[in-house]
């Protein structure tokens, strides 16, 4: 009796994921029809249809068991970030009447040389989509990366606040936390390094790009990079002590004001922004998973502020593409705005119509200039995105506009190794997603998952700079918590 039931729900989940997978090979299959059999469809466009159907096609790779799959959150994220680019990008573009643009303001790039390799870029997309999800097959079936069960302690007491952290962690978060105070008392001015959520134009966003140029000349470096670098660190380990002490705090007296304090923390981190905004809202959506599994009874409730963060971030979007505006080029905005977000075909155009070869100084550039404190020492050095905005723009005083990681790989090595750099970012966001499941330690969990989370939606919204950037941070943090003092490992663990 016990083996039919056990039958009967693997039988259940089976069919569930077919339905699944069906619908959505439907609605990429569907969206590539509509797309064909539009007559306004201008010659540039001739390949736009293969995007969504190959993106149903190589969904079929995980057709059988689909639904399990969701239950990692790199292929989630993997996945879902390549069907914004695969099938809604194309579809915006479609219902838009194919008005595209690299962006409202100060552009010069010729469109003509961008409409001429747009087949190109589709055909390097398709290539680029089937190399990552044939990859991502072979790593399920051979490592069964098959869950996402973060793991928490059962009970967390007052007097175990200290141990969360080694030694080095403390001191160097308690010597961040006075040199950004030092920093803004003799620079006033840093305060400009922050923002208020997002800005409502392309223009406004030029005009924060340059205040912040403005503030580099103002601020001596070594204050500035100092500061932007501690900034980082205390962005990421600053909410989830203040979230983590609030809990010890309030567990036991009363969780409903110790989630609302929470929550407030969640709502400063998501709101007061640093120039890398897509930061803040990985944080934010990571306090926000964090934070529900350690009140359960409120769980479908922080749920429902998941759906408003991922919502708001997108009406965000809405708001800077100015649609809330009456004005004739609206669409074309939201359309240019969306694909620059999600490196869309038109992005990817432009790092393939880029004239400049690629040579050994930009390579080293590149990777030197991503690292922490090193940028300043090698300013004079020109690095892809500069390159790239240089072709947009005439000018990469301000890099405003990000490569596609998928153009700067065909940059590198041309098309047949061009996903290299994809690859290399969902592997490392496979290999942190696997530790965030081994540790037992809170701190050690927050971190990967954050490290799972960047890298698996770089191949689609960073570049290859970000990504190193993001990875030499990434190693500084599990520096600061590799101590043997750390939270106790022998606690009583629960699975959500």
């Amino acid at each position: 009796m016990k083996l039919n039931i056990n039958l009967n729900k693997k039988n259940d989940e089976k069919s569930k994921s077919l339905l699944l997978s069906n619908i959505l090979i439907f609605i990429s299959i569907a969206v590539s029809l509509y797309i064909l059999i539009d007559k306004r469809r201008p010659v540039q466009y001739e390949y736009l249809p293969l995007l969504p159907l190959f993106f149903g096609t190589f969904s079929i790779f995980f057709i059988n068991n689909i639904k399990k799959y969701f239950n990692n959150t790199t292929f989630t994220l993997v996945y879902f970030s390549y069907s914004i680019r695969c099938v809604i990008l194309p579809l915006i573009l479609c219902l838009n009447g194919y008005n595209l643009l690299l962006g409202e303001y100060k552009t010069i790039v010729d469109y003509s040389i961008l409409y001429k390799n747009m087949n190109f870029s589709i055909i390097l997309s398709i290539y680029e989509l089937m190399i990552v999800f044939l990859v991502m097959r072979v790593m399920f079936f051979l490592e069964k990366f098959t869950s996402n069960h973060i793991v928490i302690k059962d009970k967390v007491k007052l007097e175990n606040v200290n141990n969360m952290f080694g030694k080095k962690a403390k001191y160097f978060i308690s010597i961040s936390t006075f040199i950004i105070l030092l920093s803004v008392l003799f620079s006033p001015q840093l305060l400009d390094y922050f923002s208020f959520f997002i800005e409502t134009s392309e223009i406004q966003n030029y005009t924060k790009r340059i205040e912040l140029l403005n503030l580099r000349n103002q601020v001596p470096p070594l204050i500035y990079w100092t500061f932007v670098t501690f900034v980082r660190i205390l962005q990421v380990f600053l909410p989830i002590i203040l979230i983590y002490k609030i809990y010890v705090k309030y567990e036991e007296k009363n969780q409903l004001l110790g989630l609302i304090f929470s929550i407030f923390v969640i709502t400063i981190v998501f709101t007061i922004m640093t120039p890398e905004k897509i930061n803040s809202v990985v944080l934010a959506l990571i306090l926000l998973i964090i934070t529900s599994n350690m009140y359960e009874k409120y769980k479908k409730y922080i749920f429902i502020l998941l759906i408003l963060l991922i919502s708001f971030s997108i009406l965000g979007l809405f708001y800077k593409s100015g649609l809330y505006k009456d004005q004739p080029d609206v669409n074309s905005l939201f359309s240019s705005t969306v694909n620059a977000y999600f490196s869309g075909i038109i992005n990817i155009s432009a790092a393939v119509s880029m004239v400049k070869p690629i040579n050994l100084s930009i390579v080293v550039s590149d990777f030197i200039n991503s690292i922490p404190f090193m940028s300043y020492f090698f300013k004079n050095y020109e690095t892809t995105p500069q390159v790239y905005n240089e072709f947009i723009k005439g000018s990469y005083t301000q890099v405003t506009k990000i490569i596609p990681m998928i153009g700067q790989g065909n940059f590198y090595f041309g098309f047949i190794f061009s996903p290299i750099f994809s690859l290399v970012s969902i592997l490392l966001a496979f290999f942190y997603e696997k530790k965030v499941k081994q540790t037992k330690n809170f701190i050690e969990k927050y971190i990967y998952l954050y490290a799972c989370i960047s890298f698996a939606i770089s191949p689609i919204m960073y570049n290859l700079n970000i990504a190193i950037s993001n990875f030499f941070f990434i190693l500084i943090y599990t520096y600061l918590i590799s101590s043997n003092d750390k939270y106790p490992q022998n606690m009583k663990e629960k699975r959500v």
